[in-house]
C-alpha cells in the first residue's frame, strides 16, 4: 500500500511538472517567437494576424502537432505523467484561449471582465488577455498562468480589468 500511495505521489509531481512546462513554454513561445519583431514564421505571421482581427483562433491539426510532440518526448524522457500533464495543460490552454476571444469584444476598448462559464479564473485570464490585446502587447504573455510574467517581469495590470 506504501508503494501505491508513493508511486501516486511522485506521478502527480511529474504531472504538475509537466504543467509547468508548458506554461514555461507558452510564456516563451509567445514572448520571443510570437511577438519577435524579425521572425518570418508562420507562428510569428499567424500570431500577428490574430492581433489585428482579434478573432477566435483557429484549432487545426498543425496546432496540436508541436506539443504533442513534445508531450510524447516529456513522457519518453522524463516520466509518462510529465507528458500527461504538459498535453493536459496545453489543452486547457487551447480551450481558454478560445473561451477568452469567444466573448465579444467592444472595439478600442478593453472592457471590464464578464462572468462566464470558467468564473473567477476565466473573468481574471480574460481581463489579463484583453490587456495584452488591447493595451500593451509587451505585457501579460501567459494565458493560462501569471507565474512566469511575474518571474520576467512582464506582467502589468490595467485599472479597468484588475476586478476578479
Amino acid at each position: 500500500m506504501a508503494g501505491a500511495v508513493r508511486a501516486l505521489a511522485e506521478g502527480t509531481a511529474w504531472a504538475v511538472g509537466g504543467v509547468l512546462a508548458w506554461t514555461l513554454a507558452e510564456y516563451l513561445l509567445h514572448r520571443f517567437d510570437m511577438h519577435a519583431r524579425r521572425s518570418r514564421g508562420t507562428t510569428s505571421r499567424e500570431h500577428r494576424r490574430h492581433h489585428a482581427a482579434v478573432d477566435v483562433p483557429v484549432i487545426t491539426a498543425g496546432t496540436w502537432v508541436g506539443p504533442a510532440l513534445a508531450s510524447v518526448f516529456l513522457a519518453w524522457a522524463v516520466h509518462l505523467a510529465a507528458g500527461a500533464g504538459g498535453m493536459a495543460a496545453y489543452v486547457a490552454y487551447e480551450l481558454l484561449h478560445r473561451h477568452i476571444h469567444a466573448r465579444g469584444w467592444a472595439d478600442g476598448e478593453c472592457p471590464a471582465p464578464e462572468p462566464g462559464p470558467l468564473g473567477r479564473y476565466g473573468r481574471w485570464a480574460r481581463a489579463h488577455h484583453v490587456h495584452h490585446h488591447r493595451v500593451d502587447a509587451r505585457s501579460n504573455f501567459g494565458i493560462t498562468t501569471p507565474l512566469w510574467d511575474v518571474v520576467f517581469r512582464t506582467r502589468r495590470r490595467n485599472p479597468r480589468t484588475t476586478r476578479p
